[in-house]
């Protein structure tokens, strides 16, 4: 999903508030720390086998990502190779996409517990451009529940969540009672 189209579905949901005069809701942004540097190659691959019919995609991916091997070079030194078991490639085309396979386990588990928000019959509660997830919801023990899940998922696939960088705001904010006027005696 791109940005834009993450920031329609954000911009939808609080017209949708308006619109039902649901009050509040709430918008989590998670960030997860080096999300691309620690993808463990096993695990996506393993995800992208499940949720691709695309046989040869998973090839190439493989492909791609096994037998991967580096050196450091240091002052001038070049040091020992040694093999890369995890990270997809940084600035890599297919690495928002690989990213996103690699935490699909979490977006489903969300989506078939119907946690976070829906338009109608459509469920926005993740929107998701790279590795940058937002959830949405109009109750905030919901939203609880999100991130346990989160955790879960976390723990499981080595994703860290920076807590420092993971934002919580109340996107429409009830009315405080001061607008309001009585012309009474």
């Amino acid at each position: 999903m791109s940005m834009l189209m993450a920031g329609l579905i954000i911009s939808e949901a609080r017209a949708e508030v308006k619109h039902r005069t649901i009050e509040p809701l709430y918008l989590i942004t998670i960030d997860s720390q080096k999300a691309f540097d620690v993808v463990d190659h096993i695990i996506m691959l393993d995800e992208l086998h499940e949720t691709t019919q695309n046989h040869s995609m998973w090839t190439i991916v493989k492909n791609l990502y096994s037998g991967l091997v580096s050196k450091v070079k240091w002052k001038g030194n070049i040091g020992n190779s040694f093999q890369i078991h995890q990270g997809v490639r940084q600035g890599g085309i297919l690495s928002p996409f690989l990213y996103k396979v690699y935490v699909n386990n979490l977006l489903e588990d969300l989506k078939s517990h119907s946690l976070g928000f829906k338009i109608g019959t459509t469920y926005v509660g993740y929107p998701t451009c790279a590795d940058d997830v937002a959830f949405i919801s109009n109750c905030e023990q919901e939203l609880q529940c999100m991130l346990s899940v989160t955790n879960h998922h976390a723990n499981q696939s080595r994703v860290t969540i920076n807590p420092s960088k993971t934002k919580a705001v109340i996107l429409n904010k009830p009315k405080a009672l001061t607008d309001l006027i009585y012309n009474g005696p």
